[in-house]
Order: C-alpha cells, then structure tokens, then sequence
C-alpha cells in the first residue's frame, strides 16, 4: 500500500514541475496544497456479534446481538494535488490525510448465566485517521467555480477490541481480543470549489468511504481454558468500518 501512494505523490510531485506556463493559461490549472476542516459520520459501525458458534449456544441471550460502536468525530487534515483545464473541463489528482479520532466503547451485560454467573461483553471501535489518492474530474462554468467528481484509494488506521468478564465467582472467566492495523478500500465524492483570490478558493466537499469489515475473536484466558466445559470456546465480532467526511476547506495555488 504504501508504495501505491508513494508512486502516487510522486506523480502529483512530476506534474507540479511540469510546464508552469499551463498554470498562467488556465485558472484552475497547477499544483495546489490546502487544509480542511469538518465532521466524520461514520456508517453501520456496530460490533455484531458473530460466534464462535460454540460460545453462543453456551445459554441463550449470553452476549448482545449488537453492541454501539458508531461515534461522529471530527475530521481535520490537509491534501496536496495538481489540475490540468482544457475546454472547461479540470483533471487532477490529489492525496490528503486526515486525522479522525473516532472511538466508541459500549457495553453488555447478560441475564443469563454460565457457571453461575453473568457475563459483560465491551466492544471498541476506533479509526485515528483517514487517508486517500483520488483522481478528480470536474467542469469549470467560469474562471472562478468548479465542480467536480472525485474517488480512489483510501486507507487508515482501524482498531476494535473485544473483552467477555465473568461478573461473580469464578473470577477466571475472562476473554480477550484485538484486531489493529491499516486497512484499505475506496472512497467517492464530489465537490464545489470558489475562488475568493488569485491564488486562493475556498472548498466545500463530500466523500464517502468504505475501508471493509474485520473480525476481532476474544479468546479464553488460562482460568477458561482450565475448565473443560469452556476450553475452546472463544467469542467473536465483526465491525465494518465506513463512512461520510463533510468538510469545507481551503486551497493555496502555488
């Protein structure tokens, strides 16, 4: 992964050197950093739970169906890219990284009980960043709008975890897991943006997001293992980690 964004930095990085009249010739043409600023809305982020098939047929209504794990957050980052005009039409690319900051934990707590006691399950759900490199198709009405389509890669950092605690004696019963790592997937938006300067336009923009589903498994501690009815039987979820970023922003031609 990363030396698909790597090769495409690089790409922005040619283009940026590449023939500085184009940019006096067209007004949307050239490089460009900028920073933007808004909300993170993450979608269906709940951790299900999904087995093991053994833990669940353990006593009915022993662990949540669900448990809530989406959190909106904010979403703050900066993004370099580089846009080529003809007849109206601009075409680019561009990268930008994000920081995100999303984490939720919610808890369960059963009413049932295996070996005379209930059991708490906690699920959480955590993505500290979002990054993308997308292409960018847009129409520029006049010299000072443009609207555009934009998608491609998007990557970030995405950490559940899932922890099962016996709530009374016997004390052991306790099982832990945890999935953490970069995931990637794709993302697609659109967008407006409006000059307010020569070198200076402010944007507005939309981009959805889907960096797929993973499985966290908590497995049994040693005081489970050590009981025969319990050895092997681990619990699992699945959370997905998706979503929309509405930010606005601004953007430096250089």
């Amino acid at each position: 992964m990363r030396t698909s964004i790597g090769r495409s930095l690089a790409a922005v990085a040619i283009l940026s050197a590449a023939s500085p009249a184009l940019a006096q010739e067209a007004s949307w043409s050239g490089p460009y950093v900028g920073a933007t600023i808004g909300g993170n809305l993450p979608h269906g982020g709940d951790a299900r739970t999904v087995g093991t098939p053994a833990f669940l047929t353990l006593v009915p209504s022993l662990a949540p169906a669900t448990l809530d794990t989406s959190r909106n957050s904010i979403a703050a980052g900066a993004h370099i890219g580089y846009n080529l005009e003809s007849g109206g039409l601009v075409y680019g690319v561009e990268a930008d990284l994000s920081y995100l900051g999303a984490k939720k934990t919610s808890s369960f707590t059963s009413t049932a009980t295996v070996l005379g006691t209930t059991l708490s399950t906690t699920a959480a759900h955590q993505i500290d960043y979002l990054g993308t490199v997308r292409a960018r198709l847009g129409y520029a009405p006049n010299a000072k709008a443009l609207v555009y389509a934009t998608g491609g890669l998007a990557y970030g950092r995405v950490k559940d975890t899932a922890t099962v605690i016996g709530n009374a004696a016997p004390s052991s019963l306790v099982w832990n897991g945890v999935s953490s790592g970069t995931r990637t997937g794709f993302t697609l938006g659109g967008g407006a943006e409006f000059k307010v300067g020569d070198r200076v336009s402010l944007r507005g923009e939309y981009l959805y997001y889907d960096l797929g589903s993973q499985t966290t498994t908590a497995a049994g501690s040693a005081g489970v293992r050590g009981i025969a009815a319990l050895n092997g039987i681990d619990y699992s979820q699945r959370t997905s980690a998706k979503g929309s970023i509405v930010r606005v922003g601004l953007n430096f031609a250089l």
